[in-house]
């Protein structure tokens, strides 16, 4: 039987290593539940994204033990947006474990989005996104875009802020978030300078919750 879980780690690339299960659980956030319909046509719900009133717009899960060639069928349950770029020619981002040159490609053939029969508790009904995937390996990963994560941020942080750089950048602590991650505040400047009375420029990064990188 196919096997469908939330993705606990990110498919190495050229450009980058390959990352451990537990520095990647915040990839994870919107879980899925699967319905097994047939042996080829699945259908998943998502759990909302953290702190929000119900917000179901992006995700990302892996599948294994698939048969090569073979065609599937997906039917992800309960967005709850009323339109999508789906319709509108946007397809599937796929990565493929066992191709040659491992690439995330948007795939995905008989894409639609559509209004639902399931009711929602606030009133209205839910919306469907309906797509079928040909397997070119035995494991894939399937996202709505390309994954970025908190540990991909703080990666390149850490990359940014060195030894070396520390007369240049330096990060602290601004304060925490909801979730209870560091939100961290760069600064650059020259601190060998003993100016006082240095022009300031804050630059300040917002990302929405229910957009895929949040």
């Amino acid at each position: 039987q196919m096997c469908i879980r939330d993705s606990p780690t990110i498919p190495p690339s050229s450009s980058r290593a390959d990352l451990s299960p537990e520095t990647c659980e915040e990839r994870c956030k919107c879980k899925l539940v699967q319905n097994y319909r047939s042996q080829y046509e699945y259908d998943l719900f998502l759990r909302t994204d953290f702190d929000t009133s119900g917000y179901t717009q992006w995700f990302f899960f892996r599948i294994s033990n698939l048969r090569k060639g073979q065609t599937y069928k997906f039917n992800v349950m309960n967005f709850v947006k009323p339109s999508s770029l789906y319709n509108y020619g946007m397809k599937i981002l796929c990565y493929s474990v066992n191709e040659e040159k491992g690439l995330w490609k948007r795939e995905g053939t008989n894409i639609a989005y559509y209004k639902n029969s399931i009711q929602k508790g606030s009133g209205g009904y839910y919306y469907t996104l309906t797509f079928t995937l040909t397997a070119s390996s035995d494991e894939m990963y399937v996202a709505s875009d390309h994954p970025y994560s908190y540990t991909d941020l703080q990666s390149l942080i850490k990359e940014v802020c060195t030894e070396e750089t520390k007369n240049t950048v330096q990060r602290t602590v601004l304060c925490k978030t909801i979730a209870g991650n560091e939100c961290l505040m760069l600064t650059v400047t020259n601190f060998y300078s003993d100016k006082e009375d240095k022009k300031t420029i804050v630059f300040t990064a917002r990302v929405h919750p229910g957009y895929f990188p949040a």
